[in-house]
Order: structure tokens, then sequence, then C-alpha cells
């Protein structure tokens, strides 16, 4: 029985020879990442549609990929995100779909926390763009500081400082609306 290959000489596999039974497996390792992120930076309508576009992304130019992998995939996420908005001409809003759906993707509980999500997804949508970005690429994604610098072209310690303001925001966000 063959040993499992690990990630990183998977994506190497698949840049320098393009073998799509290698791209396959990192897809499978990426997908529900990705999702996940999709799902917190789109609309419920069109999260699975904007993942299924990023990783069309991915197969199109594997080839010329260089340097960390994962930061590049999330930079293709975000870029999805951003022209699927710039496209329709509409602002990010995360409540405006949140009464469509009330499972999060990947969660096998079956128990549903409509009430929590509500208040974090308005919450989140009353941060600026970039703090969203921050706090879901941390905290929903839960990569490192060093990862998210990465993606966003900031430096570890911009990532950390931004995503502490953006905590007390999202506090204070928080708990104004629960004294209403």
């Amino acid at each position: 029985m063959k040993e499992k290959e690990p990630l990183d000489k998977l994506i190497e596999r698949s840049r320098s020879t393009g073998d799509m039974h290698a791209l396959g497996l990192v897809y499978e390792h990426y997908y529900p990442k990705i999702l996940k992120y999709m799902y917190y930076r789109s609309n419920r309508e069109n999260y699975e549609d904007l993942t299924a576009e990023a990783f069309q992304k991915v197969i199109r130019n594997i080839g010329s990929q260089e340097g960390n992998f994962e930061a590049w995939l999330y930079k293709i996420a975000e870029n999805t995100v951003k022209d699927f908005y710039k496209a329709k001409g509409s602002k990010m809003r995360l409540e405006e779909s949140i009464m469509k759906s009330d499972k999060v993707p990947g969660n096998n509980s079956g128990l549903t926390k409509t009430e929590l999500k509500m208040d974090i997804y308005g919450a989140l949508d009353k941060l600026d763009d970039e703090k969203r970005r921050i706090v879901t690429l941390r905290f929903i994604q839960g990569l490192s500081s060093e990862e998210v610098a990465e993606i966003t072209g900031k430096t570890p310690e911009a990532v950390r400082i931004m995503q502490f303001r953006s905590l007390i925001e999202l506090k204070k966000i928080m708990t104004e609306e629960n004294v209403k």
C-alpha cells in the first residue's frame, strides 16, 4: 500500500508537471477551507459557485505559481470575491443572506446557532472590509498572523494590531446591540 504523499510534494508536482491527480488531492485538502472562507466573505447564495471559480483559476495558473501556495490560494479566493461584487456593483452584506442558511459548512453537529450567527454576522458587517478580512482569516479560517500578513501584504505586526483593534470594535458593536 502506498504511503500518503505530503501536501508540499503534491503541490510541487502540480506546479512542475501539471499532474492533475496531485492537484486533485491538493483540491480535496483545501476545498473545505476555501468554501468556509467564501461562506464568510460572500452571500449564502454564491459561496459555492465562488469557491468553484477560485479553484478554476488555480487549475489555470498552477504552473506559474511560486512561493507560499496557501497564501496564493487565499489571494485568489479574495480576488474572486472582489471581482464578483465589483461585477454586481454591490457591497458585501453578510447580514442580508444570513436568514437563508442556519448551518455553517463543515458543521456536522446538526445544531444551529442562528441568533449567535446573526449577532456575529451583523457585527462583522459593521467592520470595514479590511478589518472583516483580517478577522475572517485569523479566527474563522484559523491562519497565523504571519500567514495573514503574506496574504494581505501587511507585516505580521500590522496584522496583530489590526486584529486587536477589530476585536475591540466587534466587542463594542455587540455590546451596544445587546443593550438596545
